[in-house]
């Protein structure tokens, strides 16, 4: 069962689990009110890429803890929610360099 968590308060969003993380751009956190379909939300999202996100952003969002337009939105699941994406990868990686 995947997990949602918001990126302002960090509590779980359950009622996400029905749609799939599907959000719309004026969803808010049941708990703290936090704008969901935001950068800080989204699978993509990565500080250490070009405008932060692993997609090819066509325009840069300056708040990313704001609502957006953003047509490649997913909602990223909760950190090491069970570790086995982790675990697959470092296995993928160990197989690669075993001669």
């Amino acid at each position: 069962m995947s997990m949602y968590v918001c990126h302002n308060c960090k509590k779980e969003l359950e009622e996400l689990e029905d749609i799939r993380g599907k959000v719309g751009r004026q969803d808010v956190c049941p708990h703290c009110y936090g704008d969901l379909h935001c950068c800080l939300n989204c699978r993509f999202h990565d500080p250490s890429f070009t405008n932060e996100c692993r997609e090819n952003a066509r325009a840069f969002i300056r708040e990313r803890d704001k609502s957006n337009f953003c047509a490649s939105f997913e909602f990223k699941k909760s950190e090491g929610e069970d570790g086995s994406d982790e675990i697959d990868a470092k296995e993928k990686l160990s197989d690669l360099f075993d001669l």
